[in-house]
Protein backbone atom coordinates (compact mmCIF):
# COMPACT_ATOMS: atom_id res chain seq x y z
CA UNK A 1 0.00 0.00 0.00
CA UNK A 2 2.96 2.41 -0.36
CA UNK A 3 0.98 4.25 -3.30
CA UNK A 4 -1.39 5.85 -1.26
CA UNK A 5 -1.16 9.59 -0.86
CA UNK A 6 -1.43 11.09 2.86
CA UNK A 7 -4.37 13.49 3.22
CA UNK A 8 -2.80 16.58 2.63
CA UNK A 9 -1.37 15.60 -0.91
CA UNK A 10 -5.01 14.08 -1.44
CA UNK A 11 -6.60 17.44 -1.19
CA UNK A 12 -4.19 19.68 -3.01
CA UNK A 13 -4.54 17.63 -5.87
CA UNK A 14 -8.41 18.20 -5.05
CA UNK A 15 -8.04 21.03 -5.22
CA UNK A 16 -5.95 21.33 -8.70
CA UNK A 17 -8.04 19.49 -10.23
CA UNK A 18 -11.46 21.41 -9.38
CA UNK A 19 -9.54 24.35 -9.41
CA UNK A 20 -8.58 23.07 -13.81
CA UNK A 21 -11.70 22.30 -14.16
CA UNK A 22 -13.92 25.15 -12.96
CA UNK A 23 -11.63 27.26 -15.08
CA UNK A 24 -11.41 25.31 -17.83
CA UNK A 25 -15.16 25.06 -17.90
CA UNK A 26 -15.52 28.86 -17.85
CA UNK A 27 -12.99 29.27 -20.61
CA UNK A 28 -15.36 26.68 -22.80
CA UNK A 29 -18.36 28.71 -22.35
CA UNK A 30 -16.98 32.01 -22.43
CA UNK A 31 -15.24 30.34 -26.17
CA UNK A 32 -18.41 29.62 -27.39
CA UNK A 33 -19.64 32.69 -26.56
CA UNK A 34 -16.70 34.28 -28.24
CA UNK A 35 -17.75 32.33 -30.99
CA UNK A 36 -20.34 34.78 -31.92
CA UNK A 37 -18.02 37.39 -32.43
CA UNK A 38 -14.80 35.65 -33.88
CA UNK A 39 -14.41 32.80 -35.08
CA UNK A 40 -10.71 31.72 -34.78
CA UNK A 41 -9.90 33.48 -31.03
CA UNK A 42 -13.54 31.75 -29.81
CA UNK A 43 -12.60 28.55 -31.13
CA UNK A 44 -9.20 28.69 -29.52
CA UNK A 45 -10.70 29.79 -26.72
CA UNK A 46 -13.26 27.05 -26.02
CA UNK A 47 -10.30 24.23 -27.54
CA UNK A 48 -7.96 25.69 -24.54
CA UNK A 49 -11.24 25.53 -22.37
CA UNK A 50 -12.04 21.31 -23.00
CA UNK A 51 -8.37 20.43 -22.72
CA UNK A 52 -7.75 22.63 -19.45
CA UNK A 53 -11.32 21.25 -18.11
CA UNK A 54 -10.33 17.15 -19.34
CA UNK A 55 -7.15 17.83 -17.58
CA UNK A 56 -8.79 18.36 -13.94
CA UNK A 57 -10.98 15.38 -14.65
CA UNK A 58 -8.31 13.50 -15.35
CA UNK A 59 -6.04 14.59 -12.08
CA UNK A 60 -9.27 14.16 -9.99
CA UNK A 61 -9.63 10.47 -11.41
CA UNK A 62 -6.46 9.69 -10.37
CA UNK A 63 -6.61 10.42 -6.60
CA UNK A 64 -5.82 6.89 -4.80
CA UNK A 65 -8.49 5.98 -2.24
CA UNK A 66 -7.43 6.43 0.94
CA UNK A 67 -10.05 3.72 2.53
CA UNK A 68 -9.36 0.56 1.62
CA UNK A 69 -12.24 -2.23 0.32
CA UNK A 70 -14.32 -4.17 3.13
CA UNK A 71 -12.37 -7.04 2.33
CA UNK A 72 -9.22 -5.55 3.19
CA UNK A 73 -10.63 -4.00 6.40
CA UNK A 74 -11.39 -7.44 7.78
Amino acid sequence: MSYLLNPDQVKRREYVGLGAFIFGAIDLIAGILLLLVGVHAGLWLAILGAVIAAAGTHVLMKIPDLIGSSEELW
